[in-house]
């Protein structure tokens, strides 16, 4: 943004600098500045008749972009006098709109996407993670990412819980690499270590149905399993078996979701699907079990997060949106629909607020 561009408001010294440095990214993965490019930059007044004049100069705000997710209601906002960054959701009645602190500052706030762009590409401060996984490279990303950021239950600044999300749930995704066979390449210890032992079946080959002639599937159920006692994803004792009424004797069923949805594997391909009572539809769930069980995996993991609490008090959504970021990434079948009259699974229980799914 070059000097003339910047918006009347902006009278802080330091928020000048940053923005015609270049170093807010248009599209980012967290934020997207696109109002700072594209134009035009307004007041939060003039986007929500009713909040110019407030004493807390909630009005005068100005909105510089906006929170990843087709939610342009989810607005980063900039106060122009002192610099400080912060969220507003614009869908709200007036009276009950209110700033949440992002980032005391606009250099802050570029310097926590700079790290969080640097994680991305194991880059920099990040490089040690490239080609790294496994539970301790979970945690020692978190611990990295904490560093950068602030740790929510040690630091007072009331802007740092909005990273712990990122902190939290970025990394994840250095669980396993990637496999051959199957998606993912879990190691059986991970489970364990996440469910303990004694909560993660396992079948001999014996135990499986024939129908399943899926061999990568089969050797994942033997030696990896899955998780048996998760608020999202049910196992039984008995073995997996073929669906009733499955057509041909495909649709081996591995267990159950919420929400009256079987969760069968098709027992020559490996996808996983979801076949949902209430509609009697069949409709893709994961690319395989390996991603099944991360995205399992993921969930607890983040339900068991010492941050929780601060991830899901005022920032629920920007919590979802990152765990589908991150699956999305792993797994693309499970978070993007073919079309506009399909959806997926996990999206929708992440976003899930009012059931607490996270």
């Amino acid at each position: 943004m070059a000097a003339g561009d910047v918006p009347a408001g902006v009278t802080d010294s330091g928020a000048r600098d940053v923005l015609t440095g270049g170093r807010l990214p248009v599209d980012g993965r967290v934020m997207r500045f696109g109002p700072l490019v594209r134009g035009p930059v307004r007041t939060v007044g003039r986007l929500v008749p009713g909040t110019g004049g407030r004493a807390d100069g909630l009005g005068d705000l100005l909105v510089i972009g906006h929170l990843a997710g087709d939610d342009d209601d989810d607005a980063v906002v900039l106060d122009g006098a002192t610099g400080a960054v912060g969220h507003v959701y614009l869908g709200l009645d007036p009276a009950l709109c209110e700033m949440l602190p992002i980032a005391a500052s606009l250099d802050v706030l570029a310097r926590n996407l700079a790290a969080l762009s640097a994680f991305e590409r194991r880059a920099g401060a990040f490089s040690a993670f490239r080609g790294a996984s496994g539970v301790a490279a979970v945690d020692a990303a978190t611990r990295l990412l904490l560093d950068v950021f602030g740790d929510p239950d040690e630091d007072d600044d009331p802007a740092v819980p909005f990273w712990a999300a990122q902190a939290v749930v970025g990394p994840l995704a250095l669980l396993a690499p990637r496999g051959t066979d199957l998606v993912l390449d879990i190691a059986p210890a991970a489970l364990d270590a996440e469910f303990g032992a004694d909560d993660v079946r396992r079948w001999d080959d014996a135990d499986l149905p024939p129908q399943l002639v899926h061999a990568p599937t089969r050797r994942f159920l033997r030696d990896v399993g899955l998780p048996a006692a998760n608020p999202m994803f049910l196992v039984g004792g008995e073995p997996p078996s073929v669906l009733a009424g499955s057509p041909g004797g495909r649709l081996i069923r591995l267990g159950d979701l919420v929400h009256d949805i079987a969760l069968v594997v098709d027992g020559e391909t490996g996808a996983v699907h979801g076949r949902y009572a209430a509609e009697g539809v069949l409709r893709a769930v994961n690319a395989d079990v390996s991603t099944l069980v991360f995205a399992v995996w993921m969930h607890h993991r983040e339900r068991e997060s010492e941050l929780r609490d601060h991830l899901n008090h005022d920032w629920y959504t920007v919590t979802a949106h990152a765990m589908v970021r991150v699956l999305g990434a792993v797994d693309p079948v499970a978070c993007h629909a073919a079309d506009e009259d399909d959806f997926r699974y996990w999206p929708e229980a992440f976003h899930d607020e009012a059931g607490g799914v996270l």
